[in-house]
């Protein structure tokens, strides 16, 4: 999970069932994740800096992994948005993928500003964020 500080935090984050992810309460392999994050960067037709959009605006071109040492594991993106309701919050819905073993994954998030053909290709702008999630097999 590398040196960043941010990997070693508890993301805020809410399970299928509408509990807030910790290690008492982790999602469920199979089962959708809510994800709620900063960073995403700009994107088209986001609103004036402090202020909350009032709709959800899309934010596309985005994928999600868990981290388990080395490895990764990609989540189905369901949705990608900034919040309706609160300034600068990217509220990302994923399906988790099956996890080995229960535990605390690193969610890792590649998202891209520019495209052509919907390819990730090198020159683009990418943002990594990883935060904690806790998941059960």
């Amino acid at each position: 999970q590398g040196d960043n500080p941010a990997s070693q935090a508890q993301a805020r984050a809410y399970n299928q069932d509408g509990t807030l992810n910790t290690s008492g309460k982790p999602a469920v392999s199979n089962q959708e994740l809510t994800v709620y994050l900063t960073g995403q960067g700009v994107v088209p037709g986001m609103p004036e800096d402090g202020a909350a959009p009032g709709a959800d605006v899309p934010v596309p071109d985005v994928r999600a992994f868990i981290l388990a040492g080395t490895s990764a594991a990609e989540a189905q993106v369901i949705s990608s948005t900034l919040d309706a309701e609160e300034p600068g919050v990217w509220k990302l819905k994923v399906k988790l993928p099956q996890v080995p073993l229960n535990g605390t994954y690193g969610f890792a998030v590649i998202y891209r500003t520019s495209f052509s053909s919907n390819s990730y290709t090198s020159g683009s702008t990418v943002l990594r964020v990883n935060p904690l999630i806790s998941i059960n097999k």
